[in-house]
């Protein structure tokens, strides 16, 4: 904190603002098990719903029904052929790890305790047998860092054996394997009280133009505001700068 106070008091002050948990690893909750700290999961999902947005309650509620229904499906039955012990994404990370812990420089001390020393020359201690390290990325992901990686290459072990249990393929499956039940059309249902239907109010259209974007924070940028302050723009399809 000391050295972001040398280089830009407005950021020292702005952080001491925020509580620690939000943004400093230290104090992550290494429970969640995820390094994702956005709030992308919010913007894809008014992406996914589209136009859905506009709908009556009842007709938005039946849409995100047959939607969800259908995802939870196709996830599941893509899921049924995957082979292995952790899911592909995880795999792909696994291996990133992988070719990144070659560089590092393992020292046992104990059985299932090291000292590494990575290509920067920063020193780490990881207990396997706890699951832990000092840059608390393999607690707060479930996903052994690369000086755990370069221990258990060292010991000749499996980077998949010390994945955490909610990247195994059998809880992405138990996930997405209940269905959500189908229904009729109201149509063909039988109505022995026609007298005592509820029926939807009338619909009043308020002032304005109908909002489509989310209300956002206070000092949460719009998406276009930040793909002009970014310095590069990761490409969709090339995956490059």
């Amino acid at each position: 904190m000391n050295s972001i106070k040398e280089i830009k008091e407005n950021a020292y002050l702005y952080l001491n603002e925020n509580p620690s948990r939000m943004w400093s690893r230290h104090a992550f909750d290494v429970g969640a098990r995820n390094d994702h700290t956005t709030n992308n999961m919010t913007e894809s999902f008014n992406h996914w719903i589209g136009d859905l947005k506009n709908k009556p309650i009842l007709t938005l509620v039946d849409h995100l029904r047959v939607k969800i229904m259908g995802r939870l499906h196709k996830r599941y039955e893509k899921a049924t052929m995957w082979e292995g012990k952790v899911t592909p994404r995880v795999m792909v990370k696994l291996n990133k790890v992988q070719q990144e812990a070659r560089y590092c420089m393992c020292q046992p001390a104990s059985e299932g305790q090291f000292e590494v020393l990575d290509r920067f020359g920063n020193r780490f201690v990881v207990n396997l047998n706890h699951y832990r390290c000092d840059c608390r990325v393999w607690e707060s992901t479930g996903i052994p860092c690369v000086h755990a990686a370069a221990s258990i290459s060292y010991i000749r072990g499996e980077l998949v054996n010390y994945c955490d249990p909610f990247f195994s393929i059998g809880k992405y499956l138990d996930t997405y394997k209940e269905m959500i039940h189908l229904l009729p059309d109201l149509a063909v249902l039988k109505d022995d009280a026609p007298n005592e239907r509820v029926l939807p109010p009338n619909l009043k259209r308020l002032p304005g133009r109908p909002h489509k974007i989310r209300k956002r924070e206070a000092g949460e940028a719009l998406p276009s505001d930040f793909r002009k302050r970014s310095s590069s723009i990761r490409c969709d399809i090339c995956k490059k700068e």
